[in-house]
Order: C-alpha cells, then structure tokens, then sequence
C-alpha cells in the first residue's frame, strides 16, 4: 500500500492547487481515510514540492524593483504548500535617526507560478466532473453529499488564500 500512497501523493503534487488542497484537508481525516493514509497525505500542509528559485526571484523583482537584495535577503525555505511557499528572511532597513542599517527578521511567501489561473481551471474541471457525475453516472443517488457545495467551500477557501495581504494583516 505503501508504494500506491506514494504515487497517488506524486500525482495529487502534479494536479495543481485545488487537488492539493481537497487532500490536504483528507490527510488530516484519519477518522475517514485511515491512518496510513493521512501519515502520506499530510505532507501536503507545508511539504509540497517548491517552485524554481528563478521564479522566486523573479517575484521579488516585480515586487520591490531589480535592487531587491538590497532591501531583503532570503535563506532557507520554510515550507511550500498549494498556494505558494516561504523563505525565512530578513529585511533591511535604514534606522533615520542613528543612520545605521537594521535588520528585521521576516518570512517571506512568494505564490506559486500562475497558481491563480490553474486553481481556476481545476475548479472548472472538478465542476464540470460533479455536473455529469451527479446527472448521468454513479454519483447520481448520492446528492445529499453535496459535491457541488463542497467544491464552491474549496473554491472560497483557495481564493481567500490566493491574496496574501490578508494574511500579512493578521
């Protein structure tokens, strides 16, 4: 059994932010899926695969301009998880009265490439699915699940998600 997790985590890594996130909240459910099963799939809060350092880097030149490292210093990365991942960091400030250069320790999360345009084909392909499922195949007698609510519930969670300032604020 241990092998077929393995692949299925491989392949659920591969299908995007929205799958991620639907066996994310599945790996924290041994109650239902058993705990094998969740001791695989909760890899996925914080251990996903990372995106390039060419992307981060490119990120924080959009962010903060080509002098960037003048201004933020990344090290390690922290953790990756379907939206995006974080970089321990430190910022640089200069103090206005002594003049001398101060440094913040921060984390840094910088979004995953085009995760937004890929959540939303996921959803667009898990909405389409549940549609014919639940009018032409087996899933047609098991309408009190609910699988279109539960899809828009993920759908409002990943969009939320999307926009770290929220979670900068908090």
């Amino acid at each position: 059994v241990g092998w077929y997790y393995q692949l299925c985590l491989y392949c659920v890594e591969a299908s995007g932010a929205a799958c991620i996130k639907i066996m994310q909240w599945a790996g924290s459910r041994p109650d239902m899926f058993g705990r094998d099963f969740c001791a695989v799939f909760s890899k996925l809060q914080d251990s996903t695969r990372p995106h390039s350092w060419k992307h981060t880097e490119q990120a924080m030149v959009d962010a903060f301009g080509k002098d960037w490292k003048s201004k933020i210093s990344l090290g390690e990365i922290l953790g990756s998880g379907c939206i995006a991942q974080v970089y321990k960091g430190v910022i640089f400030e200069k103090d206005e009265e002594s003049g001398t250069l101060e440094e913040s320790p921060v984390a840094v999360k910088v979004r995953h490439p085009s995760v937004e345009d890929d959540i939303d084909a996921d959803l667009d392909i898990m909405r389409l699915s549940i549609h014919l499922l639940e009018n032409f195949g087996p899933v047609k007698e098991l309408k009190w699940l609910n699988l279109p609510g539960f899809i828009e519930e993920m759908a409002m969670i990943l969009k939320t998600q999307l926009d770290l300032r929220k979670e900068g604020e908090i």
